[in-house]
């Protein structure tokens, strides 16, 4: 595997590991305390979880494609992850703040991938979308984070 392979390899590993703990994070929420509710938190953590999903399969895909072995296990994935795979929060609030800031992680994440690498198409655009995607989700739980914190349950 060329280096630049491996750097790519690595980098999208480290984005699935992280897409991976935060799908858990966002279905543990649904879960826990957004089953019952309606309105824009259930539509957000819907989504969320939609996006996420999607994003781990295509990440991925992609990883396969370059040849590389994805981790069998949950634990051994996850290690790689540039955020805590535990949800350490234990109200619905600070829950929304966690996830929040694992998505302004992942954007991190993404934007330094896409810093290092050579211009790849393919993998410009996988990132690129996934850049969308963990922005509309941090955007929307911030405003449900700067709406009425009594509206949230405990």
């Amino acid at each position: 595997m060329s280096e630049t392979s491996e750097v790519l390899s690595g980098g999208l590993m480290r984005l699935l590991a992280g897409n991976f703990a935060l799908l858990f994070k966002a279905r543990y929420l649904s879960w826990q305390e957004v089953a019952e509710q309606q309105g824009d938190l259930r539509a957000v953590v819907r989504q969320d979880h939609r996006d996420l999903n999607e994003s781990v399969d295509a990440l991925a895909r992609m990883i396969v494609g370059l040849g590389r072995r994805i981790p069998p296990s949950y634990h051994e994935l996850v290690q790689g992850s540039s955020f805590s795979e535990k949800l350490l929060a234990t109200s619905v609030h600070e829950m929304i703040r966690e996830i929040a800031e694992d998505h302004r992680q992942a954007i991190t994440d993404i934007d330094l991938l896409m810093a290092v690498l050579p211009s790849n198409i393919h993998v410009g655009d996988l990132l690129r979308n996934l850049r969308v995607c963990h922005t509309t989700s941090l955007q929307s739980l911030l405003l449900i984070l700067a709406s009425d914190r009594s509206s949230l349950p405990n």
